[in-house]
């Protein structure tokens, strides 16, 4: 019998990614080799709750020795550094890794949006002589890497080519210790990149990181389509790897199974949550990715705000658009516009009035704001929460509440009900029923090249594989 060896691997989270966290867990231990025993290191807030606390801790995670440790972070330490909407301060934990796990010198991080489908030990086993880090270039700077360079330059990065994914990493602790790294990835902490940590680790180890396959890291988006990945440099045999066996399917960027279940690998994610949760917690996951997926289709946005009372935030050329478009389709309780530029404040469009944020809150009752502005989608919808207005009553309009990182990740099973969803919208006729094979000649027609390009058809229906 082979004799068993022990893998340190960290997780990093808060409450907000307990069920995700959960779910990535049941999907390591799921696929691990009998010689195979894991020592898991939970990094999380001091905040955690007491029940989350019990929970990773309970015995039914402990399968033939693995072991379970929570190690908790003061958050008050992170003051100063920039949080934003998709990046949590428990994004900064692995940078306590080398000073935490003092007796552990070389250990895989991985973080909670992502499945394990194989075990873990040949990953492990890479050899780190002369780096602190081995990682995988991240899919999406590769793909937009002309788009990056520029960014590269502002950081101060020699170069953006070979720029890792921080959601999988193999770290040589020993050696980030011997030479004091942590001093300097803290000082650049407090920069407040805009790829926060992930900046901070490729920025302080430049030069000493070493890079793996593809398949220790393929994000979903690019899963059964690595063809884009090939035309960005990516190896062809570490592409067709990547794709028959993924060791690890990462849901980076904005679309998760539980926010959009029509996404690719979103159903193998959702049956090691079903093993992983309580049958409470995984309905109640379903029927939110129902709510939140639904959202996003346009004809559901004017149903939904039937009895809200609606600000369409943007008072632009869009914004108009936007605006007509909610009140054609039957949202009835329109109250205006918003708008941070004081010079349009006071203005009127068919009746209605461009207010500040403060009048709004100041005057209005139970307010729903539909953001028109797409490039500062972020910062208004910081703006709202921050002034009080919950999350549940704000979102954000595009086209047809969809864009180009929605169509890459669709799952292929969903084109049709895409397509001709759109086809009703566009025509104003109901009961399409077109197949994707038969119509994507007809689709490259000179009258419908608005329609491609608004629905980014070439980027999915249209797509050589």
């Amino acid at each position: 019998m082979k004799e068993k060896e022990t893998i340190p691997v960290v997780f990093s989270a808060d409450d907000n990614y307990m069920l995700s966290l959960l779910t990535a867990l049941s999907s390591l231990l799921a696929h691990k080799k009998e010689s195979t025993v894991y020592h898991i290191y939970i990094f999380c807030s001091n905040r955690l709750c007491e029940e989350n606390q019990r929970r990773l801790l309970d015995d039914e995670w402990r399968k033939d020795g693995d072991i379970i440790e929570t190690v908790r972070i003061n958050d008050d330490f992170f003051r100063g550094i920039f949080i934003h909407t998709y990046i949590s301060v428990s994004a900064y934990y692995r940078l306590f890794i080398p000073d935490l796990l003092l007796n552990v010198d070389k250990c895989i991080y991985l973080d909670c949006d992502l499945l394990v489908m194989d075990d873990l030990s040949e990953f492990y086993h890479t050899d780190l002589t002369g780096y602190y880090l081995a990682g995988i270039p991240d899919c999406g700077v590769r793909v937009n890497e002309k788009g990056y360079r520029q960014y590269a330059e502002k950081i101060s990065l020699p170069s953006i080519h070979n720029y890792i994914n921080s959601g999988v990493l193999l770290m040589n602790l020993s050696a980030v210790r011997r030479d004091r790294l942590q001093e300097e990835m803290y000082r650049l902490a407090l920069n407040n990149y805009q790829m926060a940590d992930q900046d901070v680790l490729n920025i302080a180890c430049y030069g000493k990181i070493r890079t793996l396959p593809l398949k220790y890291n393929l994000f979903k988006s690019y899963w059964k389509d690595t063809v884009l990945l090939e035309q960005a440099g990516f190896p062809k045999e570490e592409c067709t790897e990547a794709e028959k066996r993924p060791v690890i399917l990462h849901f980076a960027e904005e679309l998760k199974p539980w926010n959009n279940y029509k996404i690719k690998a979103a159903d193998i994610w959702y049956q090691y949550a079903s093993q992983a949760l309580t049958e409470q917690e995984y309905k109640g996951m379903r029927k939110e990715a129902d709510r939140l997926t639904r959202l996003r289709d346009n004809h559901y946005l004017p149903e939904h705000l039937e009895e809200k009372n609606v600000v369409v935030y943007g008072y632009t050329f869009y914004g108009r658009k936007v605006f007509g478009s909610l009140k054609k389709k039957g949202a009835e309780r329109m109250v205006g516009f918003c708008d941070n530029d004081s010079s349009k404040q006071g203005a009127t469009f068919e009746g209605y009035k461009v207010y500040s944020l403060q009048e709004l809150l100041e005057n209005g009752d139970d307010l729903y704001f539909v953001i028109a502005g797409q490039k500062s989608y972020v910062e208004i919808d910081r703006q709202l929460r921050e002034a009080g207005v919950p999350a549940s009553n704000i979102s954000r309009y595009i086209r047809d509440n969809k864009d180009t990182p929605y169509y890459k990740a669709l799952n292929p099973d969903y084109y049709e009900e895409e397509l001709n969803g759109i086809m009703e919208q566009e025509t104003g006729e109901e009961g399409w029923t077109c197949h994707v094979g038969d119509i994507k000649s007809e689709l490259k027609q000179e009258k419908y090249k608005d329609i491609v390009q608004a629905y980014r058809m070439k980027h999915w229906i249209l797509r050589e594989r």
